[in-house]
């Protein structure tokens, strides 16, 4: 880089050298030079303290600039939802407290400890909550934290925890309530059980605030649990009446009109709860429950519907009966109403189907759109899809009897459950079964325990090849740590630039003597030359620096001789100072790089230190995880063989069911053929009833005509 810079010099102080300018054009020229060298120097000035910033003040591996970096960095993470990268950013910043700004510091504290709650690390969120609220009512997020770690002791279910905080700074006065607060505690008192505080507290949160929508369906909620059921509807009533201005508003909006839904179908009012189903949109993530319970509430009134036909068909035979007339045999062909309402079932079911192939309810559902294909008395279509059951359910069942009775297709079972990955083409179960099996409370805490094993273990691997590497570095001597070889290579920089900023100094300061003494041309000249040959050697060796700094020195020397000759000085003492400027420069570069040494060694015997009490850790977890895994495989494997045979047995019922299905097809159809023919039977019969009666009475009337 610096042999470059040389270069471009050596170019500028042969052009220079090519011809004499006129004095008024020498001043203009000689203005511009030194204008554009005062502005290269600022800003390679500005570099060095940069650089001189970032590796004195600091705190570990990281400096203050890197600092900031990071630090806008893990917001975007924060921001996007990248919680697990954004909590290892604010981690690195809140420990190394290189942040120079303490609002910034301050904010990294909040952040991580909000990327911990979201990451559901429950214990260690409540105690960076904790350090927060430790630093006093001054720290911003003073009260924020406070409502955070009353909600997460609630979450975590530890009441002394929780009582003892709660006490401590909310009714002692410590911490100021507030709405957000208030509601907090009423969720938190909800969640222990405490109904009578907790329905207290979010009756007075008041309307027109962010918090009354989900206060009023904490309350509908806990109104079901006492069984007060036309008071949750009030309750998840206005809930849904309240306006919606956010996402979070919009999501509670969205549960409180699927409880309603809920609320009309328990009640057995399906056209409402029908209704009600339709209000939760498709971009929601409670479609896959309402098309579900939509489907189902359409069923049900389908069901309602056919049996009130039949209850009145039977009336109308026994009241046949009972008067002596011919009984009438029902028609067993669908009404408009039934055939409209199954319609529409048929069409949830195979819209569910659609959306959501792998969901938990997608098996149960392909049964039920046999079923209502026969209510449709579609029989093609309904064995159809009751033949397409059995294909896709017999392999199902058979892989999970293999799962079930081998340990080693356990484990590789256990891995995909707990893979980030999946639905690709090697996985053992179709991805609804994945799921039903996940629906399970038992298998879902195996697979959790499972996958929190194998991540252990990733970690653990990763370790050790931190480890080996970093150990393998620290015996490879000096210039070892990537963010010091930049600075330095930035310094070698900055100081090639600031002496090809001296010769451009030098090569001003020969336009203006050369301008204002014509007769010492060859003198000159001959200075020029000393001045090219010197950048020309320079770039062909090795001690640039040195070199090039001697020649300019000894030029500028020189150079005072002719001084005395030249009539207006102003320009040479405005290159006097720039020259003073750009040593002090080179100054700082000197310095810096010194602060550079020092602070590599520094950051070289902690990295060495961490290094050993890191390889004592690794070498104690290894020991814990070969302790877990022999308690977590054997669990793990006996819960998802449980369930892994009770989700065999439910589809092998379905198995069963689509077979019955199938059989069901089959005799409908006999039974239509039969009911044909019976009635063909009984049309015969009528008809030779007639023909005979007609024959009679001709044969009479034939009779009659003969004895006239």
């Amino acid at each position: 880089m610096s042999r470059i810079v040389f270069r471009l010099a050596l170019c500028a102080c042969l052009l220079g050298a090519s011809s004499i300018p006129t004095a008024s054009a020498a001043e203009r020229t000689v203005s511009e030079r030194t204008a554009s060298v005062e502005t290269d120097v600022k800003n390679l000035d500005f570099q060095v303290a940069e650089i001189r910033r970032n590796f004195t003040d600091r705190s570990g591996l990281i400096g203050a600039t890197d600092a900031r970096d990071r630090y806008e960095e893990g917001v975007y993470q924060y921001l996007v939802g990248d919680y697990a990268n954004a909590a290892t950013s604010f981690y690195i910043l809140v420990n190394s407290r290189a942040l120079g700004t303490p609002d910034l510091a301050r904010d990294s504290e909040w952040y991580l400890s909000e990327c911990l709650f979201e990451l559901g690390n429950y214990r260690t969120a409540v105690e960076s909550y904790r350090l927060i609220v430790d630093a006093g009512p001054a720290h911003p997020y003073y009260p924020d934290a406070a409502r955070r770690v009353l909600e997460t002791y609630s979450i975590l279910g530890d009441n002394e925890g929780f009582d003892k905080f709660y006490n401590a700074f909310i009714v002692s006065g410590k911490v100021k309530t507030s709405e957000l607060i208030s509601y907090t505690l009423a969720k938190s008192f909800y969640r222990r059980g405490e109904a009578g505080r907790a329905k207290a507290m979010f009756e007075a949160v008041p309307e027109n605030t962010p918090y009354y929508s989900r206060a009023r369906y904490f309350l509908g909620v806990q109104m079901i649990r006492e069984g007060n059921l036309a008071q949750a509807l009030i309750e998840f009533q206005a809930a849904e009446k309240d306006q919606v201005t956010d996402d979070e508003h919009k999501r509670v909006h969205e549960l409180a009109q699927l409880a309603i839904a809920r609320l009309y179908y328990e009640a057995g009012d399906t056209a409402q709860a029908t209704i009600w189903y339709g209000k939760v949109s498709k971009g929601s993530p409670n479609f896959a429950d309402q098309l579900y319970e939509s489907a189902w509430a359409l069923i049900r009134q389908g069901n309602d519907t056919a049996e009130a036909r039949e209850k009145a068909d039977l009336a109308t035979a026994e009241l046949a009966r009972s008067r002596g007339e011919r009984e009438v045999v029902p028609d067993n062909r669908l009404t408009p109403d039934e055939a409209k309402i199954w319609s529409a079932a048929a069409t949830q079911v195979t819209l569910f189907l659609e959306q959501f192939p792998q969901h938990r309810y997608t098996s149960s559902m392909k049964i039920d759109r046999g079923h209502l294909q026969m209510k449709l008395q579609a029989y093609d279509e309904a064995e159809a899809n009751y033949s397409k059951v059995v294909s896709e359910y017999e392999p199902v069942v058979s892989k999970l009897l293999e799962i079930q009775g081998d340990k080693e297709v356990t484990s590789r079972f256990l891995d995909e459950l707990t893979d980030d990955k999946k639905g690709a083409s090697e996985d053992l179960l179709p991805g609804y079964a994945e799921e039903i099996l996940l629906s399970r409370s038992e298998v879902g805490r195996a697979a959790a325990a499972w996958g929190a094993l194998q991540h252990q273990r990733a970690e653990l691997a990763e370790s050790d090849q931190l480890v080996t590497m970093l150990t393998g570095t620290m015996s490879q001597g000096t210039n070892r740590l990537g963010n010091f070889v930049t600075a330095r290579q930035q310094l070698e920089g900055i100081s090639g630039s600031a002496i090809a900023l001296q010769g451009r100094l030098v090569d001003a300061e020969l336009l203006v003597v050369r301008s204002a003494v014509p007769g010492r041309r060859s003198e000159l000249a001959a200075l020029q030359k000393r001045c090219d040959n010197a950048y020309a050697d320079a770039a062909a060796g090795s001690d640039i620096n040195a070199s090039v700094v001697k020649t300019l020195t000894e030029l500028r020397k020189t150079l005072r001789g002719f001084r005395s000759e030249v009539a207006d000085a102003t320009p040479l003492l405005a290159i006097d100072k720039l020259w003073t400027t750009v040593e002090t420069l080179n100054d700082k570069v000197a310095e810096t790089q010194g602060l550079l040494i020092a602070s590599e060694a520094r950051e070289l015997g902690a990295v060495q230190t961490k290094l050993t009490a890191t390889t004592a850790r690794v070498a104690e977890l290894h020991a814990d995880i070969a302790n877990q895994t022999v308690k977590v495989d054997g669990l793990a494997q006996q819960t998802v063989q449980s369930g892994v045979r009770a989700v065999a047995e439910t589809f092998r019922d379905d198995v069963l069911t689509a077979d019955k299905g199938i059989v069901d097809v089959a005799w409908l159809r006999k039974g239509s053929t039969t009911d044909q023919m019976e009635l063909l039977s009984k049309e015969q019969s009528a008809l030779l009833r007639s023909i005979k009666q007609q024959y009679a009475a001709l044969r009479t009337n034939a009779d009659m005509d003969g004895e006239k």
